[in-house]
């Protein structure tokens, strides 16, 4: 009954791993799709921004730019904090300085080697955590996995877009 017993309690460990990583993709799978559609309010308000911006050009009336801009600010406020719980749910921290993505209990950037901030190790463990099998997950097969995780760069399009408009041209 051993052997029975040692099958039976390996199934029930990989049917653990299984259940935590699809609550996983699930949770990243809503931040994605959150993310998504804060991108698209930006860009919305973008857009809004230049058209009056356009139309009070156009019939000399001036408009104050503060609300839309507060508005923008909080929507990229709003998304920088998708993001960091997106980078948390996959065990990740981002450099402030050059934005490369590092591992949790990575100290230093493995880019710029800047130190990262720390990271609340009392939430990444549970007080009673049980040993996880490792899946049989291939090098180059959890590389892609993890390339699919990856957020769209097109979250920082708008700011960029911004930025390389004020810069005077050479």
């Amino acid at each position: 009954m051993s052997v029975f017993d040692d099958i039976l309690t390996t199934a029930k460990n990989a049917a653990d791993v299984v259940g935590k990583k699809a609550i996983q993709v699930k949770d990243i799978s809503r931040l994605r799709l959150s993310i998504i559609e804060l991108n698209k309010e930006i860009g919305r308000n973008f857009e809004a921004l230049g058209r009056l911006v356009y139309d009070a050009g156009k019939t000399g009336n001036s408009y104050d730019v503060d609300d839309s801009v507060a508005a923008i600010d909080e929507l990229y406020e709003e998304l920088s904090i998708l993001s960091d719980e997106m980078n948390r749910l996959r065990g990740r921290v981002v450099c402030p300085c050059c934005g490369k993505e590092n591992t949790l209990d990575a100290t230093f950037c493995s880019k710029c080697g800047n130190r990262l901030p720390e990271q609340e190790k009392a939430e990444e463990k549970p007080e009673e955590e049980e040993p996880v099998q490792e899946s049989p997950v291939t090098g180059e097969e959890a590389e892609e996995f993890e390339e699919d995780e990856q957020v769209a760069p097109a979250a920082e399009a708008p700011r960029a877009a911004v930025e390389e408009e004020e810069k005077p041209e050479e």
